[in-house]
């Protein structure tokens, strides 16, 4: 330090000990050199929420006009979680759905599975319409129901067989609202449609994960799809879990488990998805 100015900055302190009203009991200031680097600013993240605890893992809501979804609650969880929506497919069940994709996620997310309408014991989708509007009315319930909880930013949709038929026009229309695309076992003739990939990249779609667990038919026409989307500039990746049935069991889990960290990296409220 050159000399002249640090003794300008001790006669400073000095006078400042002598004027002030507790100078018997005040410390000595510290010299400070203003031309050493200031210490870096620590990074503040959001506050960490209470634990989440008031609900059960699979929670039931009914909603407007008789319809009516699951949804899988990540319990414990103190800053926000992503939300992703997965829909079931013909003669399938929404609690299905819930737990097969809560088995691929780690149970991470909060995830709203839709229910069809009813054909015996199990459920299918009308139409797009249906499913895009009992996916509006579960995600509404969701946030007013768990605030915080919920990240806000886009969500991932996955589709199950007709889940996926039926989603393609649902995603197309949102898909800055659904940047992240989980396709399985179905959606093949909507995917592999000449402008379905452009219009996705163009209305905002990042990713996408066409899963396969038949065997050579699903290879092919999402192998198709796969090269229109990278053509679009769409990053894209197969999951193949092999022959092992058009389902969500345990081997097809397992197998899409492996990709899952690839599918949402980046995304907003996966940050700390696979963290201890």
């Amino acid at each position: 330090m050159n000399t002249r100015r640090g003794c300008a900055v001790a006669v400073l302190v000095v006078e400042l000990a002598c004027t002030s009203k507790h100078a018997p009991d005040a410390l000595p200031l510290p010299l400070v050199d203003a031309t050493a680097p200031s210490a870096p600013q620590q990074e503040v993240g959001p506050p960490m929420l209470r634990p989440l605890t008031d609900a059960s893992w699979l929670e039931t809501v009914d909603l407007p006009n008789g319809h009516r979804a699951l949804v899988s609650i990540p319990l414990g969880a103190t800053e926000p979680r992503p939300l992703m929506v997965a829909a079931h497919g013909a003669g399938d069940r929404p609690e299905w759905a819930c737990g097969g994709w809560r088995g691929v996620t780690d149970a991470f997310p909060f995830i709203v599975c839709p229910q069809g309408t009813r054909a015996g014991p199990a459920f299918y989708w009308p139409s797009t319409e249906v499913l895009a509007q009992v996916v509006a009315e579960a995600i509404h319930a969701l946030r007013k129901r768990f605030g915080a909880y919920v990240a806000e930013g886009p969500m991932l949709y996955a589709g199950f067989s007709a889940g996926a038929i039926y989603g393609a026009g649902l995603v197309l229309k949102a898909a800055d609202h659904y940047p992240v695309l989980m396709m399985s076992e179905g959606g093949y003739d909507q995917l592999t449609t000449p402008d379905f990939a452009s219009t996705f990249a163009k209305g905002g779609g990042k990713r996408v994960m066409l899963g396969c667990s038949t065997g050579a038919h699903c290879r092919s026409k999402f192998g198709e799809a796969a090269r229109l989307f990278t053509r679009a500039g769409v990053e894209v990746r197969i999951n193949d879990a092999g022959s092992v049935g058009h389902n969500l069991n345990g081997e097809v889990v397992t197998s899409l488990r492996k990709d899952w960290p690839w599918l949402v990296q980046g995304f907003t409220g996966w940050e700390h998805f696979g963290r201890p």
